[in-house]
């Protein structure tokens, strides 16, 4: 691990999905918080699914997982793809930009990144280097590292030292050529999990996610997110005050995770399945919250189908 620091990613899909802009990722991607790992409730992920990160805090156990993991690579070939993009992770606290360039790496012919975005520059100059070169690499990428400052909360910009030593770690499932491979900077090999596809990834990854919960159940600290296509309930104002709405939403869900922007708000907030969502319930949630909601026009679609432009 190397001297520099960085500022640490939130578990927080509105912090993340900013990054993810920042770094140039396209709108219609983004993250999503996964509710539950039980089969039923994976159907409210929006699909498709390309990643799923974990985080959890590290403990001896895990310790004990990697230095097994360790001995496995050592002693047995796992016919790691060739293609997969694999970084070691040099940065304290750096964990979650390794993990979300992991995903977005992979997942590259999916995204369609702009050659001249931030993350497709550095994919693309750091694609042929050895995991450890590309970590170095990282550390002197201003861009991202700026990237960073601008999408973290003010929380996380004030913490003092002493908070940033209890940071948990993320790590990134990905798929590549049939395989679930779980992509951890702090290993010094990707661990191979066997077979996949894209329609049963993001069950076969909720299994690894499982294991390590296996593995240190007094442990309640795990977060489980999607990297994926992204939808968005888009709403048409009619005489309605938004601002009384988004309180009003915000007392049901909870945090302030849930902010609009430019008037839409991203439907795993809510709880709501991506997947043949009835407009009588999506207007029922809201007039349950404010009495106007039924004179409402909604609409779900997939962001990047919509007419907003390229901001946001």
């Amino acid at each position: 691990m190397s001297k520099i620091t960085w500022l640490r990613l939130e578990s927080n899909p509105d912090v993340l999905n900013k990054f993810l802009e920042h770094l140039g990722v396209p709108q219609q991607w983004g993250i999503s918080d996964i509710i539950s790992l039980d089969d039923e409730l994976l159907s409210m992920v929006p699909t498709p699914v390309l990643a799923v990160l974990l985080l959890f805090p590290i403990s001896e156990k895990y310790n004990d997982y990697c230095n097994e993991q360790e001995e496995i690579a050592k002693s047995d070939n796992q016919n790691i793809d060739p293609s997969l993009y694999y970084m070691y992770q040099t940065i304290k606290n750096g964990c979650g930009t390794v993990a979300l360039i992991h995903a977005i790496a992979n997942n590259h012919e999916h995204l369609k990144l702009y050659p001249s975005s931030v993350a497709g520059k550095f994919i693309e100059d750091t694609k042929s280097m050895s995991p450890q070169d590309k970590a170095e690499f990282l550390e002197g990428s201003n861009e991202i590292s700026a990237a960073l400052k601008d999408s973290v909360s003010e929380e996380v910009r004030n913490a003092p030292p002493s908070l940033e030593d209890m940071c948990p770690h993320f790590i990134a499932l990905v798929q590549v050529n049939g395989k679930l491979y779980e992509l951890d900077g702090r290993k010094t090999v990707p661990v191979a999990h066997g077979d996949t596809n894209p329609d049963s990834f993001l069950k076969d990854a909720a299994r690894v996610c499982k294991e390590y919960m296996q593995r240190d159940p007094e442990n309640l600290n795990f977060t489980a997110l999607s990297f994926g296509v992204v939808w968005l309930l888009l709403i048409q104002q009619r005489h309605l005050n938004w601002r009384s709405l988004n309180q009003g939403l915000k007392g049901i869900y909870g945090g302030d995770r849930l902010h609009w922007e430019e008037r839409k708000f991203s439907l795993p907030f809510l709880g709501l399945t991506t997947r043949n969502i009835s407009v009588d319930i999506s207007i029922n949630l809201l007039s349950s919250v404010y009495p106007s909601a039924s004179s409402l026009q909604i609409a779900v679609v997939p962001v990047g189908t919509t007419s907003y432009g390229d901001g946001h």
